[in-house]
């Protein structure tokens, strides 16, 4: 456990160390239209001790590095959402195979005239026609949906 963890920091570090080209190419884009990162500058200026051949290549090479490093946070930051999406849409089917919703939403799907379908867990009647009831994710919904997933009614909830 302990070795994949220090293996991924390795891979990290490695990544940050090794500036692709494709951040070169950015900082110089940047450089053409007159773009300057004013603290990158600053820490360049400190660093080449005044010598302007050296503030250039310390500038360039600060300022690619930290669009690399911002390259790779948005990349994690991205994974871990994914993530979470995953996590909270398998939470969300657990409940609704649990008749969480069907429950939660009783007396509302009543007042509209739907009637449970007997032994079987988010499936109604109303008017001889058969709904089902399923999660609208993006909306955060609980839908019920007629035998053509067209929607009819949806009760609002909160993500769990």
């Amino acid at each position: 456990m302990f070795s994949k963890l220090l293996k991924k920091i390795k891979n990290i570090i490695n990544k940050t160390e090794q500036i692709d080209e494709q951040f070169y190419a950015k900082v110089m884009d940047e450089l053409s239209v007159g773009f300057r990162d004013k603290a990158l500058a600053g820490k360049a200026i400190a660093q080449s001790e005044g010598y302007e051949e050296k503030f250039h290549s310390i500038y360039i090479k600060l300022r690619a590095k930290y669009l690399q490093e911002e390259h790779i946070w948005e990349e994690q930051k991205k994974a871990l959402e994914i993530k979470e999406q995953k996590e909270l849409q398998y939470s969300i089917k657990k409940r609704l195979a649990e008749g969480y919703f069907e429950k939660l939403f009783k007396e509302e799907i009543k007042k509209c005239g739907y009637k449970k379908v007997p032994l079987s867990k988010n499936k109604f009647i109303k008017d001889n026609k058969r709904y089902y009831g399923k999660i609208d994710y993006e909306k955060n919904k609980y839908v019920l949906v007629d035998e053509n997933n067209k929607y009819t009614d949806g009760f609002a909830f909160e993500p769990i």
